[in-house]
């Protein structure tokens, strides 16, 4: 099930190092050679750097703090083909912000994350319309899958 890992998938473990994140991230997105538009909501900076680190070479990356800097980011005309957001952060949530794309521009995929309280709102993100879901601490490896399967649909 999600969040459980294969006795020999490559894990991660924090705190990691940023220099072993961007050598797995490097060795994984090799293999693939798509690039996107993405948006990454996540409160957290060092997620965000993290995030730029891990996708910031291969796809067209914009960052916003919250769901409510996302917002304008998406009024000002920025047209991703994925958004990718956390679900607990301050201003504005992530489950308001997939509600607000869903309804006002319904064919932009969404990734929603969290690992608040085990990632308990998933589902509902999952039910408001987020295409995929992960649990934080998220693999590199599974990312880079979540992303190119969400955005094959």
């Amino acid at each position: 099930g999600v969040g459980e890992t294969e006795p020999d998938a490559e894990y991660l473990q924090k705190p990691f190092s940023p220099e072993a994140l961007a050598t797995k991230v490097r060795r994984i997105l090799g293999k693939s050679t798509v690039s996107r538009t993405i948006l990454v909501v996540e409160d957290e900076a060092a997620v965000r750097d993290l995030f730029k680190e891990f996708l910031g070479k291969k796809h067209h990356l914009s960052l916003a703090c919250d769901g409510k800097e996302a917002l304008q980011i998406l009024r000002a005309g920025y047209e991703p083909d994925l958004v990718i957001t956390d679900l607990v952060m301050p201003n504005q949530e992530g489950v308001e912000l997939i509600r607000e794309i869903r309804r006002t521009r319904p064919a932009t995929r969404i990734i929603a994350m969290s690992g608040a309280f085990g990632g308990r709102f998933l589902k509902t993100a999952e039910l408001l319309g987020a295409d995929a879901t992960l649990v934080k601490p998220i693999r590199p490896e599974v990312l880079e899958q979540v992303i190119e399967d969400v955005l094959s649909r």
